[in-house]
């Protein structure tokens, strides 16, 4: 995630007690592809506390082995593709015919009063035009809040309910910059927020790791705590996908050492196209290596799509040849207005069904 700085001044502008701890930038071949299709939904049950939960603790059956990353019973109790042929999604029936395709959602944290705020975070999508939004957890310690508070997660289901729309994605900046590497304790950060996908029926973790990948022993570490949680991450039907500045090699090499399904790339087609990678082989090349996209130009001031270098239409060439129909994430530091018309371009661009 560049320009980090700026959501701090955000932040404080806003009177936020501090910044948000969160991350963003931009393989071994399992059986995921790469093709992410509406996830799983939400089926309405009231819990002991009289709370109506989308997937009641109890329900282990609803998000465990077996579901896969689009909400679909897999076969053989694995973590499978998400492709658009795989069963509809289970639950809400409103949900479960919601069009398939690519779909826009927005990171949460630079946008001052979105954090940790269900109703304003769906109310800013839905103003913007957009579906869903990538949301940055609070944490108590190595705890995140989502994860001890079903009135918490309550809220997001209500809102989710409320707006017709969705969560896309986590992203844990708990571990921006380097905390993989640096910190064990983040081996448990990790392991709660795949708990609280599970409950929450979310299929993606966005790990930012802009850590020296080439530092003595860096990767050996990011690699040996990586695999301490994506049994887990199989085991619920969660993505874990990285995000850093390294190339495609890099990351394929990266990914043949995890050798997980459950471990992919988060690809950030900006900070790609700032140091001047070929962003549309890199994408060919990864193919469905790739869980997710932070869309945004660099060459922008606020990262705002097609005002800058990025070629738009070759984007979109290249997610059609690696069958890409999931969500495209904007990272923008950029008021609601600018979100607003990035939202409109990428609909033209990409025919976005509204």
């Amino acid at each position: 995630m560049r320009n980090f700085k700026l959501a701090l001044v955000f932040a404080v502008l806003a009177g936020f007690s501090g910044p948000p701890a969160s991350g963003s930038g931009e393989g071994a071949t399992g059986n995921f592809d790469g093709r992410q299709d509406e996830p799983g939904s939400m089926s309405e049950k009231t819990g002991g506390n009289g709370l109506v939960r989308s997937i009641p603790e109890s329900d282990a059956s609803a998000a465990t082995p077996g579901r896969a990353a689009n909400g679909a019973t897999a076969p053989n109790a694995s973590v499978e593709s998400n492709r658009a042929d795989l069963a509809p999604p289970k639950g809400d029936p409103a949900r479960a015919a919601a069009r398939p395709g690519l779909r826009l959602s927005f990171t949460d944290w630079y946008v001052p009063g979105l954090r940790g705020s269900a109703d304003a975070a769906f109310s800013f999508v839905a103003r913007t035009g957009l579906q869903g939004v990538e949301v940055n957890p609070e944490y108590d310690g190595n705890s995140p809040k989502l994860l001890n508070s079903p009135l918490l997660r309550q809220q997001y289901f209500d809102a989710e309910k409320s707006y017709g729309l969705q969560i896309s994605s986590f992203c844990l900046g708990e571990l921006w910059v380097d905390k993989l590497a640096t910190d064990a304790s983040s081996v448990d950060k990790i392991r709660g927020l795949i708990e609280v996908c599970r409950l929450m029926d979310v299929h993606v973790i966005l790990l930012p790791i802009f850590a020296d990948y080439r530092g003595a022993g860096v990767t050996d570490t990011i690699v040996e705590r990586l695999k301490l949680v994506t049994p887990a991450a199989e085991a619920a039907g969660v993505v874990l996908g990285v995000e850093n500045y390294e190339t495609a090699e890099t990351n394929a090499a990266l990914l043949a050492r995890v050798n997980s399904p459950a471990f992919r790339i988060y690809y950030d087609i900006g900070n790609s196209s700032e140091r001047n990678y070929d962003i549309y082989g890199e994408i060919r090349m990864l193919g469905n290596r790739i869980c997710q996209f932070h869309v945004k130009d660099q060459q922008t001031s606020a990262g705002l799509p097609g005002r800058g270098k990025i070629d738009f239409a070759r984007f979109r060439a290249a997610l059609e040849d690696i069958n890409y129909h999931g969500w495209l994430v904007l990272e923008l530091t950029a008021g609601e207005p600018n979100y607003k018309s990035s939202a409109e371009y990428l609909k033209t661009v990409f025919a976005v069904r509204p």
